[in-house]
């Protein structure tokens, strides 16, 4: 049975919507720049903390930029020292023209000190500016000078980073699943190993063919409007084809041999039927895939800590119970694990170990 969205995110879609803060349906390049980044006004940081919530104090943060320039947030929690910690790639939502590491969700915190591990926060080039295929070509750039960089990474802590997960929102799931099949298809020496990629309701089919495309035209926070004139921002003027594996992971030629994959959806989000679709291919493909959609949820409802509180900080504890044993190494957690434990309990969520039979 379909639940609704929560009123208090409906709510602040609309308001959004009527200010400019959602959405970018109608909105010409200079209003998407303009959109960019921190709040100013103190009053619209108070809003943006008590709709996003503030991440945790206690992990750290450092700036670093990659060989050609790309800013990189490195967030570190705190841990015994002498701890060797794993790495994961963080690439931000935003629909490839939105978003960045300075306002990095509250999530990205949280996911390192309940690894624990370093999360990499990258700042890709955004669209309209800099459109396809530079964001691609960023976060490429980004794993690799990880996978070269273990002192910058770890910022004085004992990092890992031969191995690596990947994990991503929206247009940041998009670009993890292009990421990882990059790294399979054009491999380098020195290239790590993607042991997990956690995609969040992730973009992977430009052809917007989906049913859910359809009955979510009009869905809170995300649209089908918006989600048109994100793919203009990226690609106008590129030529690029709307089945390009590159923007279009879904449909790529072979998905075999990819890392196992979390894929977590919204059941109010013009994208759920990508992340469906996407962890059914590779599952056809042989790949440990888990799929959980979540009931009542909207586009984008893990940063809303503050709005959907029970469902963000479930989805955090899902990506890390599923990240944590290909990661760490350890098994997954328990019930009693804290933010780590598996995510069952009763919220409706809908999850299934999907397999290639269906």
């Amino acid at each position: 049975m379909s639940l609704p969205a929560p009123l208090t995110v409906r709510l602040v879609s609309a308001l959004g919507r009527r200010t400019g803060a959602v959405g970018v349906a109608g909105r010409d390049a200079d209003q998407v720049r303009a959109s960019r980044g921190p709040a100013r006004s103190r009053t619209a940081r108070a809003v943006q903390a008590l709709v996003l919530g503030a991440p945790s104090p206690r992990v750290r943060v450092h700036r670093r930029a990659t060989w050609s320039g790309v800013p990189v947030a490195v967030h570190t929690p705190p841990v015994v020292p002498g701890t060797v910690l794993p790495v994961v790639v963080h690439l931000h939502g935003g629909g490839w023209a939105q978003g960045g590491i300075d306002d990095t969700p509250w999530w990205v915190a949280a996911l390192a000190e309940a690894l624990p591990a370093v999360v990499v926060s990258v700042g890709y080039r955004l669209a309209p500016e800099h459109p396809f295929p530079a964001a691609v070509d960023d976060c490429l750039e980004a794993v690799r000078w990880v996978a070269a960089s273990p002192g910058a990474v770890g910022s004085g802590s004992r990092v890992r980073t031969d191995r690596v997960a990947l994990v991503g929102d929206s247009a940041g799931a998009n670009l993890a699943a292009v990421t990882s099949a990059r790294l399979r298809d054009e491999p380098l020496p020195g290239d790590p190993r993607v042991v997990h990629q956690g995609l969040v309701y992730p973009a992977t089919d430009a052809r917007l063919l989906t049913g859910s495309m359809a009955a979510n035209a009009h869905a809170p926070v995300l649209g089908r409007a918006d989600v048109d004139r994100f793919l203009e921002l990226y690609t106008d003027g590129t030529g690029v084809d709307v089945e390009d594996p590159r923007l279009s992971p879904l449909l790529a030629a072979s998905h075999a041999g990819l890392p196992p994959t979390t894929v977590l959806t919204a059941e109010h989000d013009p994208l759920r039927d990508d992340g469906r679709l996407y962890a059914e291919r590779l599952a056809a493909a042989g790949v440990r895939v888990r799929l959980t959609d979540y009931p009542g949820a909207v586009h984008g409802f893990l940063s809303l800590a503050g709005l959907d509180q029970v469902r963000s900080r479930q989805a955090v504890a899902e990506l890390v119970a599923a990240i944590r044993p290909d990661l760490c190494g350890a098994p997954a957690g328990g019930p009693d694990d804290g933010p780590g434990g598996r995510p069952d309990g009763p919220t409706g969520l809908l999850s299934a170990d999907v397999r290639a039979d269906g």
